[in-house]
């Protein structure tokens, strides 16, 4: 090995030609390589990975798996000829016990991963770079027709496609339920309600339900929560339509007293008017006494009662309130009677139109006269239900 001296400019010269060749021999190197392994494609040689359904023989051929293929090929069946969704078929896996390659349960991740792919249909398909991609079609056995996976297509592609106004996940009570306790906002989930139902996978057997507070949180509230020691809340879930009913009952007695309350500003009751005047008396004492609470924690803290971040969180959600309180009293010192009974009017309007709708095929048009009226809705069930209906506490806390 010759050793350059880069002072010298023989030396300089020398080995910057001794680069060029160099790079130039790369070059050829990677050409050759390239045109071998786009030989190699259309031989019909898979590299990589041989996908699920899959093995290679000696030559790198993909061959039909003895057992994998034929969870593949019932895959598409159930996807395209039984029109079941993914989160069904990977249900249905589970139950007969088959797993990934890896041994996991298949998700609808997985079993999306094997309804797109071309390798089923007898296709090696691959994009080199700066080449344009290469389809090598009949290149090993098929373990699905053409007519079936492009069906498959179809039904992804119309699953994909989610109109702008859709109400997809969004149910009668959506981001109005609240719980009492941990001020965790609660989900929903179409389930079976009966074991017979969820063993045929019968989807008039599902009904809507409401989460309980861990089962609401997303992923990484999820594992916050794990990582933090603390108990889970042990508020519970319950079937959606039961607390819909309750509210509705709740909307009908507000919708008598909405009636009282306007009759009172026109007579001009001076009832009325005392009560306004008590209210915001009320609600001054109220935030009053929890500046109090606060100066409390505060002290609590520097006496080494309350941790940092314990102290934090307490004035966090005194604040809250108060805030809650400051919007009250705003919107008490904004009355004016005509005005006041406008406005009445019109949320007597909203309860009576969501009264006599058809709130199943209206979920969206319901769930938003709802947030027009309705500012949270704090839900508490201290039992679950165990086949036996428990009850359950709601409160409902409106705009005005």
């Amino acid at each position: 090995m010759k050793i350059y001296n880069f002072i010298n400019d023989d030396d300089v010269n020398e080995s910057n030609t001794r680069t060029e060749i160099d790079n130039h021999f790369i070059e050829i190197t990677k050409r050759k390589l390239l045109r071998g392994r786009i030989h190699a494609i259309k031989k019909g040689v898979y590299f990589g990975i041989a996908p699920y359904g899959y093995m290679k023989d000696e030559y790198k051929h993909l061959l039909p798996h003895p057992k994998e293929s034929q969870t593949v090929k019932d895959i598409f069946d159930m996807y395209v000829n039984r029109k079941l969704n993914q989160a069904e078929i990977c249900q249905i896996l589970t139950i007969k016990g088959k797993k990934t390659r890896a041994g996991k349960v298949f998700t609808p991740r997985s079993t999306s991963l094997i309804l797109s792919n071309v390798a089923y249909i007898g296709v090696v398909s691959y994009k080199l770079q700066e080449e344009s991609a290469i389809t090598v079609e009949g290149a090993h056995p098929a373990l699905v027709s053409m007519e079936v996976f492009q069906q498959a297509q179809s039904i992804r592609l119309e699953k994909r496609k989610v109109p702008q106004k859709s109400q997809r996940g969004i149910y009668t009570l959506s981001k109005l339920l609240e719980c009492s306790c941990c001020q965790q906002t609660l989900s929903f989930c179409m389930k079976h309600s009966k074991r017979e139902y969820k063993n045929t996978l019968d989807k008039s057997g599902r009904e809507l339900y409401i989460l309980n507070c861990y089962a609401s949180k997303g992923q990484k509230a999820k594992l916050e929560h794990k990582l933090s020691g603390l108990p889970r809340c042990k508020n519970n879930g319950v079937r959606a339509l039961r607390v819909q009913k309750k509210v509705f009952k709740e909307l009908k007695r507000y919708l008598i007293e909405l009636n009282k309350y306007t009759e009172s500003i026109i007579n001009r009751d001076e009832a009325f008017f005392e009560k306004i005047a008590f209210k915001q008396s009320k609600l001054t004492l109220q935030y009053d006494e929890l500046n109090k609470q606060k100066k409390n924690v505060q002290e609590g803290f520097r006496i080494g009662v309350y941790e940092a971040e314990e102290a934090t969180e307490e004035i966090k959600n005194i604040k809250k309130i108060q805030l809650e309180i400051m919007d009250e009293l705003k919107q008490i010192e904004a009355i004016e009677s005509k005005l006041e009974v406008e406005r009445c009017n019109k949320v007597k309007t909203n309860i009576e139109t969501l009264l006599s709708m058809d709130t199943i095929s209206n979920p969206g048009k319901a769930n938003k006269i709802l947030h027009e009226i309705i500012k949270k809705i704090y839900y508490w069930k201290e039992t679950t239900d165990n086949g036996e209906e428990q009850p359950f506490d709601i409160k409902i806390v409106y705009k005005s």
